[in-house]
């Protein structure tokens, strides 16, 4: 008896939610018919009548801000103004969902309604000004930036800035409103040089997107006299690139090689401008700031005599082995010896062949690194050394050198010498340059102006 009463009691409290379910559904659609005729005695009496609005399906107030209906949104929120706070399924408060449409009155509106909705963030870590960036609402942008300056330091998940987003879904005008905003305001040039998650600056993206009017929009900025906008142009991201080198990764046309030249002169006087003007200038060693096409063609060559160094130890000749063996049986050198050439021809080989590998390993190394799985392509290039250095240490005539008082294995000898005519190599080189450097430095280095963004773009326009 108890259970069957049970049961009863039980149906009878799912009917009447299924009952008040389908009340509020009819409700909702009656609101919303209220709202497109823009008539707000009914849309307040619905209210009135069903207030807890907790237990509504939609929020009255994103309802009547999706029908566009300011004048509904406006009366909700004076006799509601909880119903701005309350966020949807996505984290939408009304604010975000005004930005979308662009209505200035109503952002307005809602920033006296609810103070600080400015800076509220959704589920994407977006603020209602990245939400009028992404619609490309540049009125609005101009008005949330007045209301609220600090919503232009907010980054996304992404740490995408608003200068980001635009760019990213090529809203040029925007970026445009954005870029005068901070120049009025005179806060926020940093955030032009900011990166995102991947390392890319609004530059990089520019370049990526082929955006030419934004790419000389920037440089302008920076190379004016009166503006404090300095963009970093040699900036790299997460792959290695600067905007320079992804702009020519993407581009093609004429207008394309224009821009590569204002790039590259523009990266060229930011390098002088750091360097003290009483030194000749050194030629930069920055590897990640050479092109795509130089580094690609580098890890060819690099390659390929590494290859070769490896086949060598791997393919001796015949003579060359039967002198390993002799030499292992018979051999006690001194340190004449070893400068007057009485050594096996095997020792000065492996000398010489082991300083190419080793150089050519570590050049290959350093172009890896800022590559995709760099720590798997690094573990294997130091596999290939670790097998490289077996082979040699197998190939040695073992025998001893005698220096003075002092004597040490071939293997030794080995590797010493190929590491002192490493850095016999490298030095020659870096002396070579620095000469090169001061001979040229009067009329090619920094000494001499280098032309500015400015006026190479007046020379492409003539």
């Amino acid at each position: 008896m108890e259970i069957e009463m049970s049961s009863i009691a039980l149906k009878g409290i799912v009917r009447e939610e299924k009952n008040t379910g389908c009340a509020m559904s009819l409700m909702v659609v009656k609101f919303q018919e209220a709202v497109k005729k823009d008539e707000i005695p009914q849309a307040r009496a619905l209210l009135l009548k069903y207030p807890e609005t907790e237990t509504w399906t939609v929020n009255p107030l994103h309802i009547a801000i999706e029908h566009g209906s300011l004048h509904v949104a406006m009366e909700i929120g004076r006799g509601w103004p909880k119903l701005a706070t309350i966020a949807n399924q996505d984290g939408d408060i009304a604010m975000h969902l005004v930005s979308a449409k662009g209505d200035v009155k109503m952002v307005e509106f809602l920033e006296k309604l609810n103070p600080g909705s400015c800076l509220v963030e959704n589920k994407n870590s977006m603020i209602p000004l990245h939400v009028a960036v992404l619609k490309g609402q540049s009125v609005l942008v101009r008005k949330l930036v007045s209301l609220c300056p600090e919503s232009l330091k907010k980054v996304t998940s992404k740490q995408e800035t608003v200068f980001h987003l635009a760019l990213k879904n090529s809203q040029s005008g925007v970026f445009q409103v954005l870029v005068d905003e901070i120049k009025k305001l005179n806060q926020g040039r940093h955030l032009l040089n900011k990166k995102d998650d991947e390392g890319n600056t609004v530059l990089h993206i520019a370049a990526f997107k082929r955006l030419t009017e934004i790419v000389k929009l920037l440089l302008l900025e920076s190379s004016s006299s009166s503006s404090r906008i300095q963009m970093q142009v040699n900036s790299i991201n997460k792959q290695g690139l600067t905007a320079l080198e992804v702009w020519r990764a993407n581009s093609i046309d004429t207008a394309s090689k224009e821009i590569s030249l204002i790039l590259q002169k523009t990266a060229e006087n930011e390098i002088c401008s750091l360097e003290p003007l009483h030194l000749p200038r050194v030629p930069n060693r920055d590897l990640s700031r050479w092109s795509v096409e130089t580094r690609n063609v580098l890890l060819v060559v690099l390659v390929m005599i590494a290859a070769a160094a490896f086949t060598v130890i791997c393919n001796l000749p015949d003579a060359l082995r039967k002198e390993i063996y002799l030499s292992g049986l018979t051999l006690h050198a001194t340190a004449s010896d070893v400068i007057t050439g009485r050594l096996p021809t095997v020792v000065y080989l492996l000398v010489f062949n082991s300083a190419g590998f080793m150089t050519s390993m570590a050049v290959i190394s350093y172009l890896i690194c800022p590559l995709p799985l760099r720590s798997i392509l690094l573990f294997v290039a130091l596999c290939t050394c670790i097998v490289y250095a077996i082979l040699v240490d197998k190939i040695t005539p073992k025998f001893s050198v005698r220096v003075g008082n002092f004597s040490f294995s071939s293997i030794t000898l080995v590797w010493s010498s190929a590491l002192a005519f490493i850095v016999f190599g490298v030095t020659t080189v870096n002396i070579g340059n620095m000469l090169r450097s001061v001979f040229n430095g009067s009329s090619n280095g920094c000494r001499e102006p280098i032309a500015t963004a400015t006026g190479i773009l007046e020379d492409l326009e003539a």
